[in-house]
């Protein structure tokens, strides 16, 4: 029996020195058949040349003016052949059965649509607490949120549910892939392979290495949840029914403020004290709790008081380790 085609898509932006060693990780996989969509989203380095010179007829490589990445992969996603997408993380390495045990699960069980796997980081640490979690062939991806959250580099679907839910939706210039996936959770169920098949790198670039960008990643991630919450059977979520102005009906969220909290504690206390007071102040308009106006305070001490700031800082340098010691195995939406 032939197998059917799957579809690998990967957008690049600026990431030339890492074109071929993530690409000729998916050249490499063991399954077959595959078309390999990679875009390049007007990258101002040589990443369109060094993406030009691959030769493989598996490989579509197409060159664009910059559209973000929304935009950019909900089009090639659309375009697809195959009848199973998988994404790929641009400088990323997926291991070489990845596509092959991915598949077989969606192959396995019809009412999967989406399906992840156990990964690890660059330096080998592994991502989530696996000797925590209890996973089952078939989830929900609520469950799969208390227990192991689908990144979106990792992520396998069937196109069929992409399409049926509307794919990608554009308002989400940031966690545009926890958006997807509360919305196929309503038509579909949620599977991990517990193997590690994906490897993550960090990027200077990247949305986990800028205070501001995962604040920006923590507001839209909370207001999918929220549009996720509001919907309703013939009437769609706030994005359905209000478009872009939805954003007018976002309120207040105790778990986006202790996310924020975080991140302005750790930008305070080991990076930029500007980007975390930024941060801290943003959360102040949004959260009310006694931790958030303490942040608050020790944000006005970092700005107004140096003498004060130079004792507190060592504290707060502790006390940002053993938080970052205790987030750092989690993967965040």
């Amino acid at each position: 029996m032939t197998n059917p085609l799957i579809t690998i898509v990967s957008v690049f932006y600026n990431r030339a020195q890492e074109v071929e060693r993530s690409v000729s990780s998916l050249l490499a996989q063991t399954y077959s058949p595959l078309e390999i969509i990679i875009v390049d989203d007007g990258s101002k380095d040589d990443t369109a040349d060094r993406l030009r010179a691959l030769q493989d007829p598996r490989l579509d490589i197409r060159i664009q003016r910059n559209q973000g990445f929304t935009n950019t992969i909900a089009a090639a996603v659309k375009s697809a052949r195959g009848d199973i997408v998988a994404i790929h993380g641009s400088g990323d390495v997926s291991l070489p059965h990845r596509i092959e045990r991915q598949a077989q699960v969606l192959f396995d069980n019809p009412a999967v649509g989406v399906v992840g796997c156990f990964i690890e980081n660059e330096n080998g640490r592994p991502v989530g607490l696996r000797s925590q979690r209890s996973l089952e062939a078939q989830m929900s991806y609520h469950q799969l949120l208390n227990t192991y959250p689908i990144s979106h580099g990792e992520a396998m679907f069937r196109k069929s549910a992409f399409d049926q839910i509307g794919g990608y939706r554009s308002f989400f210039a940031f966690a545009q892939d926890h958006d997807l996936w509360l919305r196929m959770d309503r038509i579909t169920k949620f599977s991990i392979v517990p193997e590690v098949l994906y490897v993550r790198r960090r990027f200077d670039n990247a949305v986990s290495a800028d205070p501001i960008k995962m604040m920006f990643q923590g507001y839209f991630a909370d207001f999918a949840q929220q549009c996720a919450d509001s919907w309703r059977p013939g009437l769609g979520d706030h994005i359905d029914r209000y478009g872009n102005s939805a954003i007018l009906m976002r309120h207040g969220s105790r778990a986006l403020g202790k996310r924020l909290n975080l991140i302005g504690l750790m930008e305070l206390a080991e990076g930029s004290e500007d980007q975390g007071r930024a941060v801290i102040a943003s959360n102040g308009a949004q959260s009310h709790s006694i931790f958030t106006q303490v942040m608050m305070l020790i944000a006005n001490i970092s700005a107004r008081r140096p003498a004060a700031w130079r004792m507190i800082k060592p504290l707060l340098r502790r006390v940002a380790a053993r938080r970052r010691a205790r987030n750092s195995s989690s993967i965040s939406p």
